[in-house]
């Protein structure tokens, strides 16, 4: 079906045996095409039957400390080209003697090993390296203290000697500079015993450490910093910035228990000073470092050898690190599924969906599954009646991806529903152009598409990835920018001057042109517009008009696409009481402005301009005038009596069909329902009426999918009733009040009525954007170039204006504006053309398959 619609899809019910689910499922996920029901989304998850599995693939994560601390010292870490190299390599597995259903044990077995020793190794360099940098620490802090005093036992303060200044007090005055705390600290005559506390806290500290001890000890203390001059790298690489306080006080043992407890908040380190010998205490902790330093780089060349040696798979070159990561995941993805199967005691039984197109594949992989492994499962049917929804499932490609993104973001389409992205590959990039119409920019815009398409390899894993990945949409999106350039005869704001069908006189500075007998311009605006006074007055009244005709041609592609999904679900009251009224509706109203419009065009108005009629107008009179022509102005319709007639003919085929849309379909499903009701009671107890001994016992031979032989294999079912559970996972499919149907009917008339009027004037902004465009394009090139440089006086401005004028162009036009367009041509496509027939209820087709870890 391409994408017009999805793929057809098809049930099946899956037998599968206990002690073999794992090789079953295994191989389903590497054919990845079975998107499995989930028939235990009720129960609890600690109650599935696979719950301890997944837990320990969770616990397993110890995986990513081994990793981290492989990058931690650099040791690369290959992994795997794609899904394919690696359950190659998995697979490898078995050939040497090791059952792949248990390699799983073997890693969670050996990683916890690994881990314990790394972290033992890991624990052991950081209480090393903790070590070298206190020792550093130490250091500085004996260098500094050197400097900024002189230690003794003892110290004489003369009153007559100028203080030290050593820091503030918690009003923010210094106490040196402070009469009173100078004459409390410092009496005449007087020798006080002065002691101190030396160590480290971190810099921004500072200021809260010195009022706590100033607050603390009532103004008695004094306090110096000195910063380190570098900030110290401690184990995890960050950058530690860090300060030198000493803290000098008249000796006291409660002043110093109290100082000593605010250093210990503040989680830094203190240091006892000698009083004598600094400079042989500054040697010795200099050889300690050097020693802790070797230390530290044994420990880390054994830890990295250690990890290049678990990192090293036999016989490849990828990371075995890498290799069990994506094992894990692997079983995580098996595991997940499993668990979404009813497990019986021997059995365990599911649904799932299987695109029509891939059941030789499944076949094939049933047979491989059975020969290869002996074993008699599984058995697999098709179940024709339910009432499930199935998955929307189209088949993309680059090219294709970008705009089916776009249409899901708004909502999947049901299954088989009409694909709106498959018009949209036209008119997306067709609608974006009209906005973004320039030579110039959709040039630059192109440009850039191509490049995308040229370097995606190297860019997907880049900052603008996603770019890339719609690289051929922003290819078309240039592209069609260049053509409505042209067709507007702009580049950058100024007009293409090729060829044109007036005869230019350059006497005097009003242009005097006359136009030239039978000349027409295969495309675009002609250049001689551009002299004219009312060159904006001619391009919006065409902008305007075009963006109405392609408006409704948009809108009426998508009420046709209406009836195409009321023709194939059989939904004939839909098509003939809803499409119908819908589309003569629109076409009575908005496509006999079109013609207006173009009928207007066709005409030749010369001499006769005063006469011409307003399309306005017009369509305004034929509400509140029954189509009378204005005074003063000729009709464009044959004569002014068939104008009218036509015009009150139309507006009573529009109010004819707003009733039909209204009442046809209600009162259909209220006589439908009423026959049928009965009729459907009967059908639900015989379809749920089950034999016992079915429920107890039964054997059934499973037929094969490919050829519909019977198979001699057969599987004692379990008592489960596995159509209770699909009319369970099945929707609602009981009848709704006649008032509900009426009202959602009412409103859908309603909708669609005012919605006519409001979408056709949304299409205006195809003309807004465009003149917003232009404007800008010119008022940058008018002010910034052709104003001041482009004058033969002013030709140095050039080089200084020039990175000005691209700079404007580049993020205003091309950043600014590019997104501004593609968001309101978002918003034509998801409202004004999708809501005439699209629902978007769906839900993807997600199979269960491997490809997801890489």
């Amino acid at each position: 079906m391409g994408i017009f619609r999805s793929e057809d899809m098809s049930l099946y019910e899956i037998t599968i045996p206990r002690d073999n689910a794992w090789e079953i499922m295994n191989q389903l996920g590497n054919l990845s095409c079975a998107h499995f029901m989930d028939l235990n989304r009720e129960e609890q998850v600690f109650n599935l039957p696979y719950a301890r599995m997944l837990k320990r693939c969770e616990d397993t994560k110890k995986i990513e400390f081994i990793e981290q601390e492989c990058i931690r010292n650099n040791v690369e870490m290959k992994p795997p080209k794609n899904i394919e190299d690696f359950l190659n390599k998995v697979n490898s597995i078995s050939e040497v003697g090791r059952a792949q259903n248990l390699f799983f044990e073997e890693i969670e077995k050996e990683i916890n090993e690994k881990e314990d020793f790394i972290q033992e190794q890991v624990r052991k360099e950081k209480d090393i390296f903790d070590s070298y940098i206190l020792l550093k620490e130490y250091k500085k802090v004996l260098e500094l203290s050197k400097e900024m005093m002189i230690v003794a036992q003892s110290s004489q303060i003369d009153k007559a000697e100028p203080p030290v200044n050593f820091g503030i007090n918690a009003e923010g005055d210094n106490p040196s500079q402070n009469p009173e705390v100078n004459e409390h600290l410092l009496s005449n005559n007087t020798i006080i015993k002065v002691s101190n506390v030396i160590g480290t806290i971190e810099r921004e500290e500072k200021d809260r450490f010195n009022k706590m001890v100033f607050r603390a000890t009532r103004g008695n203390a004094l306090t110096h910093f000195r910063d380190f001059d570098k900030p110290l790298i401690d184990y995890s690489g960050k950058k530690v910035y860090k300060t030198v306080y000493v803290v000098m006080y008249p000796d006291g043992e409660s002043v110093k228990n109290k100082i000593e407890k605010i250093c210990d908040s503040f989680m830094g380190e203190r240091y006892d000073i000698p009083l004598e010998d600094i400079d042989d205490k500054i040697s010795e902790i200099k050889k300690k470092i050097t020693e802790t330093k070797e230390m530290v780089l044994v420990i880390q060349k054994e830890l990295q050898n250690y990890l290049i040696s678990i990192n090293t798979l036999e016989d490849s070159d990828c990371s075995a690190i890498q290799v069990y990561k994506w094992y894990i995941a692997k079983e995580k993805i098996l595991y997940s599924t499993l668990n979404k199967l009813k497990a019986g005691e021997k059995l365990l039984i599911g649904l799932f969906w299987l695109p029509d197109c891939k059941i030789s594949e499944l076949n094939e992989a049933i047979e491989h599954i059975r020969e290869d492994r002996n074993i008699s499962g599984p058995q697999i049917w098709k179940r024709e009646s339910h009432n499930i929804a199935p998955p929307t499932y189209f088949k993309l490609n680059e090219f294709t991806a970008p705009f089916q993104e776009i249409t899901n973001t708004y909502g999947v389409p049901d299954y088989k529903e009409v694909n709106p992205s498959l018009f949209g590959i036209v008119t997306f990039p067709f609608l974006f152009g009209v906005m973004f119409g320039d030579i110039g920019h959709g040039f630059l815009l192109f440009m850039a598409g191509t490049l995308f398409c040229l370097f995606d390899k190297k860019l997907k894993d880049s900052m603008i990835g996603s770019l890339v990945e719609a690289r051929y949409m922003i290819v078309l999106m240039g592209f069609f920018s260049i053509f409505n350039g042209v067709c507007y005869n702009d580049f950058m704001s100024i007009p293409v001057w090729v060829e044109t069908c007036f005869n230019i006189s350059d006497q005097g500075p009003i242009h005097e042109v006359s136009l030239r007998d039978d000349c027409v311009l295969p495309i675009g605006i002609d250049p001689a517009w551009f002299l004219s006074s009312n060159v904006l007055t001619f391009t919006n009244s065409f902008k305007m008009k075009m963006a109405v005709i392609f408006g409704v041609a948009q809108m009426s592609l998508g009420i046709l696409m209406k009836a195409f999904n009321s023709l194939y679900f059989g939904r004939t009251v839909e098509f003939f009481f809803e499409f119908i009224p819908q589309i003569i509706l629109l076409w009575v109203l908005f496509g006999f402005m079109n013609v207006l419009i173009i009928v207007k065009w066709l005409a030749d108005w010369q001499g006769r301009t005063d006469r011409a009629p307003g399309i306005i107008s017009v369509m305004i009179n034929m509400f509140l005038s029954q189509g009378a022509v204005d005074k003063g102005v000729d009709p464009l319709l044959f004569n002014e009596n068939t104008q009218k007639m036509i015009s009150i003919g139309l507006l009573l085929i529009a109010f004819i069909c707003v009733p039909i849309m209204l009442l046809v379909k209600p009162l259909w499903y209220r006589c439908k329902v009423g026959k049928n009701l009965t009729k459907s009671k009967g059908k639900k107890k015989k379809y749920n009426k089950l034999s016992e001994e079915d429920k107890e016992d039964s054997v059934q031979t499973i037929e094969q999918l490919d050829d519909g032989r019977s198979s001699t294999a057969t599987l004692k079912k379990e008592p489960l009733d596995m159509d209770e559970i699909i009319r369970q996972q099945g929707g609602d499919d009981h009848p709704h009040a006649f008032s509900e149907v009426f009202i959602h009917q009412l409103i859908e008339t309603i909708e669609f009525v005012l919605g006519t009027i409001s979408n056709t004037a949304s299409y205006l902004r195809l003309w807004a954007l465009s003149l917003a465009h232009s404007q800008l394009a010119d008022v940058f090139f008018e002010k910034l170039l052709n104003t001041m440089a482009l004058e033969p006086a002013r030709w140095y401005m050039l080089f200084l204006l020039f990175p000005i004028f691209f700079s404007f162009t580049f993020f205003v036009l091309m950043l600014m504006d590019c997104m501004e367009c593609f968001l309101h041509t978002l918003r034509l496509h998801w409202v004004e053309f999708q809501n005439k027939f699209y629902k978007g209820n769906g839900y993807l087709f997600t199979p269960f398959s491997f490809n997801i870890i890489c």
